[in-house]
């Protein structure tokens, strides 16, 4: 048997019963083949305890059939400390984490990162070193997760503080692993008496300086949390304990810049995916009237903004879910930006600005502020041991049913977006090999909303905005009533000549897939780009070609917005291309 060439082997196994083993018996090399044929040993979850028999199970031939390494981080269960088991055993750990609360969580956190590296690199080294290893694994981390009791406070399972990776500078690089991905399991739930675990945050950067250890990354993507408004629940004592603090997710976004100017990337990272909306059902399920923090203060522009940028300049695809201001498209100071290799990018933008602000205001124009409140030392949560919150924190006292969720953030705040769009219009003229871009924000929109908000529930108003059209399914007849919620999408679509058009925007079927010409669509209802901003707009992509088509009204939808999903969705060709545009949830 072994005489026989590894291609024949590979046929005859091909042919065999799913549920044929007997191969395995056969020889080292049908062993081989019937691993690989079955699909088996392509995945593996790594843990700290079963580290020695993956390296075991790995360190022979299966290394090449591994595909996907998937690691979970935890963190220790909460305990008393002694003194306070001593005092009364019975007594649940206090409401807030204290300093060395911080301190051993990001300990633990680094212990295992460390683990999972010292171990990838034994691994890559049993192979016979980087030239010998494969290069085509793709490795998942987790964010921690403890779990929690029916007695721990609330605050300890709603957490702002974020994990820190400690010298991240230490660690080995792992050249095996061509795509990562980080994610933050949406773990626990709003009721109290229901959580069972909770999911820490990770400071942003941890995303740089681990890819920065991967030399040969092509594919990265994060999936992680950002609350950019609190819970829409209304019992104060549950506003002020599952409160996501503005201090922490301020100094999370400026740790990305700071390691963006020291994390040197791997030059072979082509293709970003990062959404920093994880798990977010934004901007659905929130009270919109609520003031929003000002995270770009000291700082004259928004630093995470402009590092997104840089380090998007030498990727072929970029997709985000973030709020950013212009400085992600085009540099402050107005210097000349290019993007060489950018082919797709694709950015679905928070309805708030970095600053407070918001790029939608509601009818009437009412809620048009541009900056936020300034975060000080009290957007921190407090520190334990001692309880310093005045809120009591009494499960039996907390009405976990009423929200107040007021959506009425529909009509672009020209002030605000203008420069946003205009900045996009800039960058994408100087991507020269640009062959599909979207810009998008999802929208929400509730007629039993509006007479708590800042405008009355005005059909006419509606009509003349472009939020509804006058063939729209809901008549003047229907609009008072209750239960006419509108998810809704606000964005604009490029697509170059003679690439795939996505099934959502084609207008007459699958035979305007492919046309010879520049496509550009306006789903803007009946708002309309002054003069400038057009002409900008009609110079994308005019390298590939003079003519342009351009689409300013909505089959189903007419003038008025569209429908979420319409731009919120995932399209694949024949080909296998495609474009992912996430949905907040």
């Amino acid at each position: 048997m072994d005489s026989l060439a590894p291609e024949l082997i590979d046929r005859i196994v091909s042919y065999l019963d799913c549920h044929d083993e007997d191969t395995l018996t056969l020889s080292r090399k049908f062993q081989v083949a019937t691993e690989r044929e079955r699909g088996w040993w392509r995945k593996h979850t790594v843990t700290n305890s079963n580290a020695e028999m993956f390296l075991k199970a790995y360190s022979s031939h299966r290394i090449h059939n591994l595909e996907e390494i998937i690691f979970r981080t935890s963190l220790p269960p909460l305990e008393l400390s002694k003194e306070r088991q001593e005092q009364d055993p019975y007594e649940p750990p206090t409401c807030r984490d204290s300093v060395d609360d911080l301190k051993a969580m990001d300990e633990e956190f680094t212990k295992q990162i460390n683990h999972l590296f010292a171990t990838l690199k034994t691994l890559e080294n049993s192979t016979g070193g980087e030239a010998h290893a494969p290069q085509r694994i793709k490795l998942t981390i987790y964010t921690p997760t403890r779990e929690v009791d029916l007695w721990h406070c609330i605050s300890r399972k709603y957490v702002s503080w974020r994990i820190h990776l400690l010298a991240p500078e230490t660690l080995p690089n792992i050249s095996m692993i061509r795509a990562l991905s980080i994610v933050q399991e949406a773990a626990g739930s709003f009721s109290c008496a229901e959580a069972e675990e909770t999911s820490a945050k990770l400071d942003s950067r941890i995303v740089l300086d681990i890819s920065a250890k991967l030399p040969n990354l092509e594919d990265l993507e994060c999936k992680l949390r950002e609350d950019e408004w609190t819970t829409s629940l209304t019992t104060p004592s549950i506003k002020h304990y599952t409160r996501s603090w503005e201090g922490p997710h301020r100094d999370s976004r400026n740790d990305f810049a700071k390691a963006f100017q020291t994390c040197v990337l791997p030059a072979s990272l082509k293709e970003v995916r990062l959404n920093f909306g994880h798990g977010n059902s934004m901007p659905e399920d929130v009270d919109q009237r609520q003031p929003l923090p000002n995270l770009v203060k000291p700082a004259l522009y928004d630093l995470f903004s402009t590092s997104l940028r840089l380090f998007s300049h030498q990727l072929r695809i970029l997709q985000l879910v973030v709020v950013a201001d212009e400085t992600l498209f085009w540099p402050n100071d107005g210097s000349e930006a290019s993007w060489p290799n950018l082919e797709s990018i694709n950015i679905m933008f928070h309805m708030a600005t970095p600053k407070g602000g918001c790029y939608f205001h509601g009818l009437h124009n009412k809620g048009r502020a541009t900056e936020g409140f300034e975060i000080s030392a009290s957007s921190y949560p407090p520190l334990g041991p001692e309880e310093n919150d005045e809120v009591d924190c009494d499960e039996d006292q907390m009405d976990w049913t009423g929200s107040e969720c007021v959506q009425f953030r529909v009509v672009p705040h020209n002030e605000v977006l203008l420069p946003f769009l205009t900045a996009f219009a800039k960058s994408a003229i100087n991507m020269r090999f640009l062959k599909e871009a979207v810009l998008w924000s999802p929208l929400a929109f509730a007629v039993g909303d509006l007479d708590k908000s800042y405008a009355p529930a005005d059909y006419e108003e509606c009509l003349l905005s472009g939020l509804i059209d006058q063939n729209d399914e809901y008549n003047q007849d229907e609009w008072g009533k209750e239960g006419l919620p509108s998810h809704l999408s606000w964005g604009v679509v490029y697509v170059a000549p003679n690439e795939y058009t996505f099934s959502s925007l084609r207008r007459d079927g699958p035979g305007e897939s492919y046309l010879d010409s520049r496509q550009l669509w306006w789903k803007v209802g009946k708002w309309r780009p002054d003069a400038e901003l057009h002409n900008l707009f009609q110079q994308i992509g005019k390298n590939r070609g003079e003519k342009l088509i351009e689409y300013w009204e909505d089959n189903c939808y007419g003038s008025g917005l569209v429908d979420k999903n319409t731009l919120g969705r995932c399209d694949i060709d024949s080909k296998g291309h495609s474009i992912y545009i996430p949905a907040w949830k």
